[in-house]
């Protein structure tokens, strides 16, 4: 059986959440940061027993921009 869930990293501007999200999908840390400019998408496959999930992250631009609107479209069916 395959399972799929969709989590969005939602927050401020500079609060890690691409920190985060990088160490959690591919044990990744940077102390060189970037703002994140539009929506990032990335998806790890887990094994739990006898199914296979499939975690969709979403990692949105900071809630405390002026592209935040965008973010709406990006939060359906998480």
């Amino acid at each position: 059986m395959s399972l799929s869930f969709k989590i969005i990293m939602l927050g401020n501007s500079y609060v890690g959440k691409t920190s985060i999200v990088g160490r959690f999908i591919g044990d990744r840390w940077s102390n060189d940061h970037k703002a994140t400019i539009g929506p990032d998408y990335q998806f790890k496959l887990l094994q739990m027993q006898d199914s296979e999930v499939r975690l969709e992250v979403w990692d949105l631009v900071g809630m405390d921009t002026s592209y935040k609107g965008l973010n709406r479209n990006f939060c359906r069916e998480a």
